[in-house]
């Protein structure tokens, strides 16, 4: 195998390599990571959904994954036009339509973890705040209140429809293959559970005009479906996002 370059380095190791002639990707993270992402392209696929081909090869690590390479790799991050944001709408919906029958994650082992989704929450909770009472987010004291009103005051109901997440939706983690999009790089935060959890993502990443295509694509205007409870979950993931989004994404939410 031959590293032909880096082309990321953070939670997890991204490069370009070449192997008998053909390039691949080759990514380096925790075997929580790579057991997630084995398991989300196998579910994808069960469901003719396109996602990035996984290659073996006997030189690989337990915590290593081979990647099929899209020439230049391009992102929808560089190429935010109105149909691609739809077409997202489009694929994530389709990624929701997976359904379980519980909730569960996928260990470092690789096994099934069933857990309530209420618990998952609770864990989520517990980390945002550790960030309010560190004051990491730079925050007045009444917004602190606030904030910790909005959050830690709210019922979390265990979801009526289990649905396959991603837990990492972002325009960087989306690869275009001529007009098809392919989505990549699941978060290993949880399985299955709440969609509206991975859409409050989406909201984050986008501009408000940008999202209601997003929206259109989707087919639902799940920011009505339950309404405080989308609220709820984009607090939430702003928090554990931070410092992407910045402290004033945060202060706008508390206005």
């Amino acid at each position: 195998m031959k590293i032909l370059k880096q082309l990321h380095q953070g939670e997890s190791k991204i490069e370009l390599v070449e192997i008998d002639d053909k390039k691949l990707i080759l990514r380096t993270a925790t075997l929580e990571d790579i057991y997630n992402e084995r398991a989300f392209v196998a579910e994808l696929k069960k469901h003719q959904i396109r996602t990035l081909q996984i290659f073996e090869s006997e030189i690989l690590l337990a915590n290593q994954l081979l990647l099929e390479y899209i020439e230049s790799s391009p992102l929808l991050a560089d190429n935010l036009t109105d149909k691609n944001i739809y077409n997202w709408g489009v694929l994530i919906k389709k990624i929701h339509q997976i359904k379980f029958d519980k909730v569960f994650k996928i260990t470092a082992t690789g096994e099934k973890d069933y857990c309530g989704w209420g618990d998952f929450v609770k864990a989520r909770l517990a980390m945002a705040k550790l960030k309010l009472d560190r004051n990491k987010l730079d925050l007045t004291e009444d917004q602190s209140n606030l904030m910790r009103a909005k959050l830690f005051n709210f019922n979390v109901p265990e979801p009526k429809n289990i649905a396959l997440l991603h837990c990492d939706l972002n325009k960087y983690n989306i690869l275009l293959d001529n007009k098809e999009l392919i989505l990549f790089d699941k978060g290993n935060q949880i399985f299955s559970g709440d969609y509206l959890f991975d859409l409050a993502s989406v909201k984050i990443a986008l501009t408000d005009k940008q999202f209601q295509e997003f929206i259109k694509g989707y087919g639902e205007d799940f920011t009505k479906t339950n309404s405080k409870l989308f609220e709820f979950y984009y607090l939430l993931r702003i928090i554990m996002r931070f410092p992407n989004p910045n402290r004033q994404i945060i202060k706008d939410v508390l206005k």
